[in-house]
């Protein structure tokens, strides 16, 4: 069968399971799903949409394959959680309601808004193609978790505001190829198992391990430099931490409070600068 929403002013509301085994042309049309009913699956069947909107509060919903949605995603209430592939082509993902994506890649391109008052939480999170010169802004007081890996393409800028940022991935969980811009955020990274800090410009940088006797690696490559208002190393309950400045020998430049947690070993480059202008808490061990 197919489906033909060509027109401008069509728009579609499900209140059940979205199944496609035909053609859907999307047109400029916005699908509302809107069940108060958790568990509803949408199988889109190789076609796009345009608008995608979840708006039900007591609702659930994931996708069951990779999907692009060619202008915007709002998700008013409800959980969209899932393990597929979701691409966001107009810029914009907004909503006070709940995203819970515990696999795939979520792909923001564009100019627009992201976050809302809801916390959200995604396995890989890209913002930009690599292609257009565009800037995605966070919105809204909701934290943003990425368990893998968050990736600022070419020609893409990032404004963090005045949210919170968990990096739970270990490696390198924070990718800049584009440009990030810090705001008042807090950035927090806390994998458990060996992990890089990149090297940027952040507001405050929190590098919490969140497991016992492992190893945090400041920089990911020579001739770089780490800055942010203030820094925190170690959580104060793992145990066995070192978090390390002496095998990429960045540049530290803190411009606020620096913070050894307890439990907590920070080893000093043997080579570059580190500079700190507000007060220095130590209750671990500085090497």
């Amino acid at each position: 069968g197919i489906i033909d929403s060509t027109s401008a002013a069509s728009n579609i509301s499900v209140m059940g399971i979205w199944t496609n085994s035909g053609t859907f042309t999307c047109g400029n049309s916005t699908v509302t799903f809107d069940s108060a009913l958790t568990g509803k699956t949408i199988t889109d069947g190789g076609s796009n949409w345009y608008n995608v909107t979840f708006n039900n509060a007591t609702g659930g919903w994931s996708f069951a394959d990779s999907t692009v949605i060619t202008n915007d995603l709002v998700v008013t209430a409800g959980t969209l959680s899932g393990t597929q592939d979701i691409t966001v082509q107009g810029g914009d993902a907004t909503g006070n309601g709940i995203i819970n994506l515990t696999a795939g890649t979520f792909l923001l391109d564009g100019a627009g808004n992201f976050g809302g008052n809801a916390n959200w939480q995604f396995y890989n999170l890209t913002l930009g193609d690599g292609i257009g010169i565009t800037t995605t802004a966070k919105t809204g007081t909701s934290q943003i978790t990425i368990t893998n890996i968050l990736t600022i393409a070419v020609n893409q800028t990032l404004t963090a505001d005045n949210d919170t940022w968990v990096l739970s991935g270990s490696g390198t969980p924070l990718v800049i190829s584009g440009a990030f811009t810090a705001n008042t955020s807090t950035f927090k990274y806390t994998g458990s198992l060996a992990t890089n800090i990149t090297p940027a410009t952040y507001y405050n940088l929190e590098v919490l391990p969140g497991a016992n006797s492992i190893t945090y690696t400041l920089g990911t490559a020579a001739s770089q430099t780490i800055t942010c208002n203030n820094l925190t190393l170690g959580n104060g309950t793992n145990t066995g931490v070192v978090i390390t400045a002496d095998t990429w020998d960045p540049i530290l430049d803190v411009n606020g409070i620096f913070t050894i947690a307890a439990n907590t070993t920070f080893i000093a480059s043997n080579t570059s600068s580190f500079t700190a202008a507000g007060n220095w808490i130590n209750s671990g061990t500085f090497a």
